[in-house]
């Protein structure tokens, strides 16, 4: 036996909020990726500086170290929000 066909009105809903997640997560995804792409820069910058620059280049070095670190909680961010997301869509798929 297959289950009892969803009114429209519901299953119109949930195909939109099914939409908006599927949006906002190629969103967020794209930024994460950024944020991995930078953190992977100054992460090269650092290790570069660290084996090329005199003990002078510490400042850059820091620079490019700080950087990172905001980055990541650029990224930690995202994640985040995709979680809380992903959250609220099974809550709502659940209702």
């Amino acid at each position: 036996m297959s289950p009892p066909a969803e009114p429209p009105e519901r299953e119109t809903a949930r195909s939109r909020r099914q939409d908006a997640a599927e949006r906002s997560s190629v969103a967020l995804l794209h930024e994460l990726a950024e944020a991995l792409t930078a953190i992977t820069s100054y992460v090269e910058a650092a290790s570069h500086l660290h084996d090329t620059d005199p003990p002078s280049g510490r400042t850059r070095l820091r620079q490019a170290l700080e950087k990172s670190l905001a980055q990541l909680s650029r990224a930690d961010g995202v994640v985040r929000r995709l979680r809380t997301l992903l959250r609220d869509e099974k809550e709502a798929a659940d209702e």
